[in-house]
């Protein structure tokens, strides 16, 4: 996609978020959901203005901007659903709405910061990590599909993202990286398994049938085909967000830039 796109394409799917919102038969959780829209946008649009993070390094880099901005308006479209189907007053706790729009802006904060041209030495060793953690992502999700018990709880998830950061990590190290590079392509990888995983047991699996979220009413079905109960995806993604912070501040800092290809120091 062409970076003069990109804002407009935000713009339109904001837009849209916010006439879905409108929507949400509870008054309170629509302002909620019209903040969690406009919070969004807002923070998708400044961090990549010149006086924040920054554009996009290259082609690469903007389609893993564009590739993060997907997977958070599909959480929130999904988030909005829930507050639309509710089925009476307080069955949504107002609360959850404020909690998610942190952790969706700090894991954007964070792809924005990996992706801009101003950090763009680190930005090889972040995609390394993406792309680790995607892969570990999509088997676990291969899995789910064949052991649906496994979203129901939050181990499978953690061995994933276990596997993804050292294949990550080992993968920068073997090519004679600082060990700063190893650590950025190691957060990235467990971030990246974290969001989409939470998103996907948030938002994905419990319109399939096979499963119910954590918070679906006592189950009145008995045998084979019961639906299995899905993990709150809580735990997972405030995991993910302390990965988030941690490699926005390893970008950020002041101090010279790590440079691809730096040598390993000697122990």
């Amino acid at each position: 996609m062409s970076r003069r796109y990109v804002p407009l394409a935000t713009l339109l799917v904001s837009a849209g978020a916010l006439l879905f919102a409108a929507q949400v038969p509870e008054s309170s959780l629509r302002w909620r959901a019209y903040a969690m829209v406009l919070v969004l946008t807002a923070v998708a649009v400044v961090a990549q203005l010149s006086v924040f993070l920054g554009p996009a390094g290259g082609r690469s880099a903007r389609l893993a901007r564009v590739a993060v901005l997907t997977v958070v308006a599909v959480d929130v479209i999904g988030g909005i659903a829930t507050m639309r189907a509710e089925a009476h007053v307080n069955s949504v706790d107002p609360q959850v709405p404020v909690v998610w729009t942190v952790l969706l802006a700090v894991h954007l904060l964070a792809v924005v910061a990996v992706t801009s041209r101003r950090w763009s030495a680190v930005w090889p060793a972040a995609g390394t990590g993406l792309v680790f953690g995607s892969a570990a992502f999509g088997l676990w999700g291969l899995l789910c599909l064949m052991q649906p018990d496994i979203p129901g709880s939050n181990a499978p998830t953690v061995l994933g993202l276990g596997l993804a950061v050292i294949a990550a990590v080992l993968w920068r190290r073997q090519r004679g990286e600082s060990a700063r590079h190893g650590v950025v392509a190691g957060l990235s990888a467990a971030m990246t398994v974290g969001l989409l995983s939470g998103v996907l047991i948030d938002v994905v699996l419990p319109h399939l049938g096979r499963w119910v979220s954590s918070s679906a009413p006592p189950l009145h079905a008995f045998g084979p085909n019961v639906p299995h109960r899905l993990v709150d995806p809580a735990g997972i993604l405030m995991l993910s967000i302390i990965m988030a912070i941690a490699l926005l501040s390893m970008v950020v800092r002041p101090g010279r830039p790590a440079r691809i290809g730096e040598p390993v120091p000697a122990a």
